[in-house]
């Protein structure tokens, strides 16, 4: 049976973000920032997190502002892990990979999600001040990207990851 997210009433809190983007792929070099607003919303072990905002190229010559919206799914069901679900455009729901408790709290990929020629991993952890942190690395033949997002005051997560 295909997970789904779960619309019924839950707890939600809206959260500000920013993140920043860099690419050192040869010939492909780019610097990319965003902002905007995320809503969380927790129902039993799962977590949605809707973002939607704004990027824009830092790269001389491309000012032009890109709006954007992402629906990505955290499912706690087995302990001391968190599957990570992409929402397609499609509206499918895709296993991205999953991560794992470590030291410090810190939620890593213990092996990385392979997409084509492509490796991706990822990182989520809570700072003292209820910000949390999710960092993406790509590494393929074309790609060599971080994407180092920051949401603030994000206290439902951290009340969800002790749950």
């Amino acid at each position: 049976m295909e997970p789904s997210f779960s619309r019924r009433q839950s707890q939600t809190q809206t959260a500000p973000f920013e993140f920043v983007s860099h690419s050192s792929a040869p010939g492909k070099p780019w610097k990319r920032e965003g902002s905007g607003e995320a809503i969380f919303e927790w129902a039993g072990r799962q977590m949605t997190l809707e973002e939607k905002g704004t990027w824009w190229e830092q790269t001389p010559g491309a000012p032009k502002r890109h709006a954007f919206r992402k629906l990505v799914q955290l499912d706690k069901s087995q302990p001391n892990q968190i599957t990570v679900r992409k929402h397609t455009p499609d509206e499918k729901l895709i296993e991205l990979l999953t991560l794992e408790r470590g030291e410090n709290d810190r939620w890593t990929s213990p092996s990385p999600h392979v997409c084509i020629h492509d490796l991706y991993r990822a990182e989520l952890f809570l700072d003292s001040t209820d910000s949390l942190h999710i960092t993406w690395w790509s590494q393929g033949p074309e790609k060599n990207y971080d994407i180092r997002t920051v949401y603030q005051n994000a206290s439902l997560i951290r009340d969800w990851l002790n749950s």
